[in-house]
């Protein structure tokens, strides 16, 4: 699966949700292949590993107010990046 064929997949499911106090848009995710290509993500699996990254990095930001010097999204599997962000959620 590509990258863009999974994006299409996440934003099936995503979209806009209801609630109680009214509406909230999710954003919905880039489908442009050359997007992806510029950030090195061309697989389903490399953007499922950049997604967990990227919340990696807003949880270690809302934590410490500054985003994580020197980090690679390739460092982890999206499962190892999704650990690290349990793990800040858990401090």
């Amino acid at each position: 699966m590509t990258a863009s064929e999974r994006a299409a997949q996440i934003n099936a499911v995503s979209g806009t949700r209801e609630l109680a106090e009214g509406w909230l848009a999710w954003t919905l995710i880039e489908e442009d292949a050359s997007y992806w290509a510029e950030y090195g993500v061309h697989t389903g699996d490399d953007l499922d590993t950049y997604l967990a990254f990227a919340t990696y990095v807003e949880v270690y930001k809302d934590i410490n107010d500054i985003k994580p010097p020197g980090l690679d999204w390739r460092e982890r599997s999206a499962q190892g990046w999704r650990e690290a962000y349990e793990n800040l959620e858990n401090l």
